[in-house]
């Protein structure tokens, strides 16, 4: 093969060592999506606060993608957790991620949370696995 012909990827896609697939590299003043967003979020905190508000009114509502973004914040994501637990352990380790979410959350929407753990691993024995605190409905 000549040089001009020579191949740059390898059969499974990737480039060869040597080759880019952007040879000029990143345009000169480009900036990231994520400076922006971090930017906008120093500059104007209360957006940042509303949207982890928004979130949070979300997950309390049920929605599973909430609930996961949510808990994966609090302490990691769930499947590096779940790996080796026995089913106590998750329930354990469940129950502690939901009562974090309730220290985070108004007192309105405690109830919602219990209620969703309940649903999700209730008690057979049907004792609550999860405690409100006290004067919360």
């Amino acid at each position: 093969m000549t040089e001009e012909h020579a191949p740059i990827r390898r059969p499974n896609g990737t480039f060869l060592p040597g080759v880019s697939g952007n040879p000029d590299g990143r345009t000169r003043g480009a900036v990231s999506l994520v400076a922006l967003l971090k930017g906008e979020l120093r500059e104007h905190p209360e957006r940042g606060e509303a949207i982890v508000a928004a979130l949070l009114d979300r997950a309390a509502e049920g929605d599973p993608a909430c609930i996961k973004l949510a808990l994966d914040r609090i302490d990691g994501p769930l499947a590096l957790k779940i790996e080796g637990m026995s089913e106590a352990q998750m329930r354990a380790w469940l129950m502690r991620m939901c009562e974090a979410l309730m220290r985070r959350l108004p007192v309105e929407h405690h109830q919602a949370i219990a209620e969703a753990l309940w649903e999700t691993c209730g008690d057979d024995e049907g004792g609550p696995l999860l405690e409100l605190p006290e004067g919360e409905p």
